[in-house]
């Protein structure tokens, strides 16, 4: 939805004073820091791609909220949705400090192979759910996109009713136990049998 300039004209100060601010002092106020969600969820729920460069700067800003926040912005499918991000998340995904916008990045990048059933992202999937090494938050993230990519349903798995506890787990094997492998196996089964027989 193209937007006026005076929709982003105010918009674009704030992102700009945030990049701004983390990158010569490193730090922002409380205020600053939910103005800036806020305009990124506007950004968002508004499809204000005009505005996608400038989301784009904050990507590799100091506080990880923000990071995780345009990440978000910039992949999710109820979002701007930006095909050209695809290759950004998956990079993200695999180097950036945090765990919960490693888990933002992978979701974000599981989502742009949303109901394709490709058999090579749904075996990456689930390699990494099955990293016990790996963060609560990322495997969520891998267990959300399986059935994602797949477009299976789940008698079991609903990502919004469940998924703080996922993350919640102390343990790997807290974790494990709230997966329903037999659920998860029956779209490994399907479109990746060969890693079943490992």
């Amino acid at each position: 939805m193209p937007s006026n300039n005076t929709t982003i004209k105010p918009m674009r100060e704030v992102l700009r004073r945030v990049h701004t601010e983390l990158y010569i002092e490193g730090k922002l106020n409380r205020p600053l820091f939910c103005q800036t969600l806020d305009v990124l969820n506007q950004i968002g729920e508004q499809k204000i791609v005009e505005l996608a460069p400038d989301v784009l700067n904050l990507i590799d800003v100091q506080n990880a909220s923000i990071r995780q926040e345009a990440i978000a912005t910039l992949s999710y499918s109820t979002r701007l949705y930006l095909s050209q991000f695809k290759d950004k998340a998956y990079e993200i995904w695999h180097n950036d400090i945090d765990e919960t916008v490693r888990g933002t990045a992978l979701g974000g990048w599981a989502g742009y192979y949303i109901n394709t059933k490709n058999a090579a992202i749904i075996k990456e999937l689930y390699t990494i759910l099955k990293n016990n090494n790996e963060t609560s938050y990322v495997r969520l993230a891998a267990l959300s996109g399986i059935f994602l990519v797949a477009n299976e349903p789940s008698d079991s798995y609903d990502a919004w009713m469940i998924g703080s506890k996922f993350i919640d787990s102390e343990t790997p094997e807290e974790f494990n136990r709230l997966v329903d492998w037999e659920d998860v196996h029956k779209v490994i089964r399907k479109y990746v049998p060969e890693i079943m027989q490992h």
